[in-house]
């Protein structure tokens, strides 16, 4: 019951459902990737924790936000994209949300690349479309023992990626939150299923 809020009656339950995914958006894009206003953002994914990043983005003073999805996200959550603000929506079934970007960006590629789709081919293009010494924020869970990644494309551009330090099961929830309590991790995820 200690990490557990009471909601405030006059807040509706469509708010308070909001309140956990959009705190971490918030705070891996604002406040762990250290997003400075005027930057440019590429958010690979377009659940509702990428669109949660976007907003994040959007408040944070960034000067460009391209979205990429998927192409089962282009009748709703694409839209819902440019709504919220992207400048740039990506549907990457239908083009390469890397070569987009750096049209887009002249080159350049962008400052911040925050992954939260969990496709080891969104991790991929993330590190891919990232300026030299760009940052990336990954959220996004793959579900899987490893996957493989442009290493040598973040080694020449000397990126700096942020991961989940460590993941439980739902029955170790206890042990999770102690890690984080005890500071023996960063951002703990807990997986159901």
């Amino acid at each position: 019951a200690r990490y557990l809020h009471r909601v405030p009656d006059n807040l509706p339950d469509e708010f308070a459902c909001l309140a956990e995914p959009f705190t971490i958006s918030v705070s891996d894009v604002l406040v762990h990737a250290d997003l400075t206003p005027g930057e440019s953002v590429l958010i690979i994914g377009a659940g509702q924790v990428a669109q949660l990043a976007l907003v994040a983005a959007r408040c944070g003073g960034a000067s460009r936000i391209f979205l990429s999805g998927a192409e089962t996200d282009a009748s709703l959550r694409l839209p819902a994209a440019a709504a919220l603000g992207a400048d740039l929506v990506i549907n990457s079934g239908r083009g390469d949300p890397v070569e987009a970007v750096l049209r887009a960006t002249h080159g350049r590629g962008v400052d911040l690349a925050v992954e939260a789709s969990g496709s080891p081919a969104g991790i991929a293009a993330g590190i891919k479309a990232l300026r030299p010494g760009g940052r990336m924020a990954v959220l996004g869970a793959t579900k899987q023992p490893s996957v493989p990644i442009p290493w040598d494309a973040a080694l020449r551009k000397a990126v700096t990626l942020q991961f989940i330090t460590h993941r439980h099961p739902l029955a170790e929830w206890e042990q999770c939150f102690t890690e984080l309590r005890d500071q023996q991790g960063i951002k703990g995820l807990i997986t159901i299923g």
